[in-house]
């Protein structure tokens, strides 16, 4: 399958299209996807923990990274994994969803860039978090945006799906 662009209206709508995306997808596959086998990341902790509410909210169990040490033995291996792409690294789901991948808002905003070399840094920080966060999906690929693209999934939007949301 194709990674897929999801475009929404706003960060809001994304976050209620994974919750019931997640739950469409288990319910045509109960045997192949459990909970643990989606991970859904975003750039930052205010995001990761908007999509926790939205996902808890529609009675989907998750794990927020930033509170376990997941893969040491130590945390509960159930529920949709939910961080930060820092947090994302090294790991693997049958599907992920990366939240807020819009256009000059991910992962970083130019604020505190003073000059050109630090631009550029941030830019190639951005395309590094972005690669990050695309492999840990083995199966199922969706970015998602509100209104348009990241500047990185724009250039390359001819290999993904799109899929319109429309406004509620």
């Amino acid at each position: 399958m194709p990674p897929r662009l999801v475009i929404t209206a706003d960060k809001s709508a994304e976050r209620r299209w994974v919750a019931a995306e997640i739950a469409r997808l288990r319910e045509a596959n109960p045997e192949d996807l459990a909970l643990s086998d989606f991970g859904v990341f975003a750039a930052r902790n205010e995001e990761v923990d908007a999509a926790v509410s939205v996902l808890s909210g529609s009675r989907l169990l998750t794990q927020n990274l930033k509170d376990s040490v997941f893969g040491n033995g130590d945390a509960k291996d159930d529920g949709i994994k939910v961080g930060t792409l820092d947090r994302a690294k090294g790991l693997e789901f049958k599907v992920v969803f990366l939240l807020g991948v819009s256009h000059g808002a991910w992962p970083f905003t130019a604020k505190g860039v003073s000059n050109a070399a630090e631009r550029t840094d941030a830019e190639a920080l951005a395309a590094s978090k972005l690669f990050v966060g695309m492999t840990r999906a083995r199966d199922a690929l969706y970015v998602l945006c509100s209104e348009k693209p990241h500047s990185l999934i724009d250039a390359g939007r001819d290999h993904f799906e799109t899929i319109r949301i429309p406004a509620a």
